[in-house]
């Protein structure tokens, strides 16, 4: 049989049919069942409704208390304390140490994160059962369907129901992996764990030259492990580098700037709690003003 005869396929098991008494208490007790469930998300729907519309009005509270207790950093240069624990703004470009590198494909940029995805091309199983009564038989069509997808997680075939036509490779050359500069820094400032993870988007490093001996072939922003990339096969391989948050000019472009509010921690940043109720600590990528950073989250809020 044919790779292709195979991808979609059905297989049928028999059962013994309940008796007509049976049947009838199991439809009883499966419509109560159903009853007490749908009563039961019914007021879990009411509860979530309440409590995000409570949320929402707590976060708005709380967003236009900012712009009445806000404090513009005078400077990035120094952190002083009359400023400590209190609410503050400031927006400037985002600066590290040491450029981040993937040694592996000898790719070295000055950038608060870097990204190495993986992908193997893989068989992937879909299941889906019907079942059907006749006589004192009970019928349960199981089908089965397979497609190849570019996949960033290992997919383990060795349970498929047809593990032996649609087998994927035990494992992948290399893996994902997430660089990121320990240290993010605005003048004499270090941004906060929550703020490093903010910065975004990531945008694709378009130029990768595969490590020295291998047959990797640049196509479409990807490195591929194919022998024909637009045609992949099982067990083909791509990787594709992303980075986020330029901190140095380079030929990738201009460093990047962020505009900060967030409670001032000496030299770092963290929540500040507001006394509407949310504790706020916010960073996003550009020059805006601490007006304009009100009006995103009201529109996220919404």
């Amino acid at each position: 049989m044919s790779l292709e005869e195979a991808d979609v396929y059905t297989r049928t098991a028999y059962g013994r049919q309940q008796s007509q008494q049976q049947s009838l208490i199991s439809h009883i007790k499966a419509s109560l069942v159903v009853i007490v469930i749908g009563l039961l998300l019914l007021c879990g729907g009411v509860l979530a409704l309440l409590w995000n519309e409570g949320r929402a009005v707590q976060t708005a509270k709380s967003l236009d208390e900012t712009l009445r207790i806000l404090v513009e950093l005078p400077t990035i240069e120094a952190a002083y304390e009359d400023f400590d624990d209190r609410l503050v703004y400031l927006t400037a470009p985002i600066t590290t140490v040491q450029p981040l590198q993937d040694k592996n494909y000898n790719i070295s940029i000055w950038a608060a994160k870097l990204k190495r995805t993986v992908e193997m091309y893989q068989w992937v199983e879909q299941e889906s059962s019907i079942g059907s009564y006749s006589g004192d038989q009970t019928h349960t069509e199981m089908t089965y369907s397979y497609s190849q997808e570019w996949r960033e997680d290992l997919v383990d075939s060795r349970h498929f129901d047809s593990s032996h036509v649609h087998a994927n490779p035990a494992q992948m050359i290399i893996s994902s992996t997430l660089y990121r500069a320990p240290v993010v820094q605005v003048g004499n400032f270090f941004l906060s764990d929550t703020m490093i993870e903010n910065i975004m988007p990531f945008k694709v490093i378009s130029t990768i030259a595969p490590p020295a001996g291998s047959d990797g072939k640049l196509h479409n922003g990807y490195l591929y492990y194919a022998a024909n990339p637009s045609k992949p096969q099982v067990g083909d391989t791509r990787v594709q580098f992303q980075y986020a948050g330029l901190t140095k000019m380079s030929e990738f472009g201009s460093q990047d700037t962020v505009s900060i509010m967030a409670r001032q921690m000496k030299n770092s940043f963290g929540p500040y709690q507001t006394t509407a109720g949310d504790a706020l600590e916010l960073l996003y990528m550009g020059k805006l003003s601490p007006a304009e950073i009100v009006r995103k989250e009201h529109a996220a809020n919404q």
